[in-house]
């Protein structure tokens, strides 16, 4: 595709359907604008693929330095500034499987567990195993992955 037709196409594509909220009032939705788009992108997405027993689980920046109210920063990645999500994949095929954007502290239970329970909704008690790093590895994590019959394997530091 021509660099010419991409800017076309990229310049038409509009996907906002909902109305907008203003900020807070109950029901603001920050992602108001791609909303529609990306719940009918996560309800495909795992629809069209089988999962294979191991699934990893990690946060990650989509690099973007511009106007947004829920731009992050992650110190450890190559891009530092931009929009953090975490995403289950499937580690063999390099799969996504679910993906949740972090909009605000006060929008959904903030916990791991509860982050936990939101991504492998559908993959739980099926004997997956979960791949993590050190930031969700506590033990309430892996205490609730035992008792949904999913085992968990990360990295650890001594102290």
């Amino acid at each position: 595709m021509s660099r010419n037709q991409f800017t076309v196409i990229l310049s038409n594509f509009h996907v906002n359907n909902a109305v907008y909220i203003p900020r807070n009032k109950p029901g603001h939705d920050p992602m108001h604008k791609i909303r529609s788009f990306l719940d009918h992108l996560l309800t495909h997405l795992p629809a069209s693929f089988s999962p294979n027993e191991n699934l990893t689980i990690d946060e990650s920046v989509c690099g973007y330095r511009g106007r947004l109210t829920f731009c992050g920063y992650i110190k450890n990645q190559s891009d530092k500034y931009g929009i953090k999500m975490s995403t289950v994949c499937d580690s063999k095929m390099q799969y996504v499987l679910r993906i949740e954007v972090y909009t605000s502290k006060g929008q959904q239970d903030s916990s791991i567990i509860g982050l936990f329970q939101r991504l492998l909704c559908g993959y739980l008690d099926k004997g997956h195993t979960i791949f993590m790093d050190r930031f969700y590895s506590t033990p309430d994590v892996f205490g609730f992955l035992w008792a949904r019959k999913t085992k968990a394997v990360s990295t650890c530091i001594p102290n």
